[in-house]
């Protein structure tokens, strides 16, 4: 991601949620959700930069803003699409991490902002599509960037999947990739943490 991009402050918007909330009579705890709940989501994910909750939230982006071009394609799941952007911002500390950061807090938070009274990883495919279509067309440019800049990271992350090539019918580079041993190829991340079963979760 090359353009970084400013995220002017949100306090007014989220004490305005706040109130909207209490005043429609929904608990803020259980609205804001447990890291209980987003680790579940991420299904033995283990980021290294961004936190579980906004990692959760990037993944459901991730899943939402593409769409794999036939059956024998990986997901973003198993491209691991929010896990390389996760490895890469270990390069990208300061303003460009904090603006990511923050702009999955707002895309998770801010549907109340819009009428719906959902975080967006808990919505449907259909209300998430048509919240990220909100956020594409809003007026407010700061709504604009945060939709362009993830999409971008998402679309850019997955393409460089050579599973995924064939698809767009790309036959790959000339010269052979020289993945370095720290970088975010998909081979240089850990495996998956096997998931623990209801009675070992207890």
């Amino acid at each position: 991601m090359q353009k970084r991009f400013s995220i002017m402050s949100r306090r007014g918007f989220l004490l305005g949620t706040t109130a909207t909330l209490v005043g429609a009579g929904l608990g803020l705890a259980a609205f804001v959700g447990s890291d209980a709940e987003y680790r579940e989501q991420i299904k033995g994910e283990r980021p290294e930069t961004l936190s579980v909750r906004e990692f959760a939230i990037l993944e459901k982006f991730a899943e939402t803003i593409v769409v794999p071009n036939g059956a024998n394609v990986p997901s973003t799941r198993t491209a691991r699409v929010a896990r390389r952007i996760d490895r890469e911002l270990v390069f990208h500390a300061g303003k460009l991490k904090s603006d990511i950061q923050q702009s999955l807090l707002y895309l998770e938070y801010s549907p109340p902002s819009k009428g719906a009274f959902s975080r967006f990883t808990s919505m449907n495919e259909s209300q998430r599509i048509t919240y990220i279509e909100a956020l594409r067309n809003s007026t407010d440019v700061t709504e604009r960037q945060i939709y362009a800049g993830l999409r971008f990271m998402c679309i850019f992350f997955y393409y460089t999947d050579e599973r995924v090539w064939p698809s767009i019918g790309y036959d790959g580079p000339f010269v052979d990739a020289k993945p370095f041993a720290a970088g975010n190829s998909l081979q240089n991340l850990p495996p998956l943490e096997p998931q623990r079963n209801a009675e070992q979760a207890g």
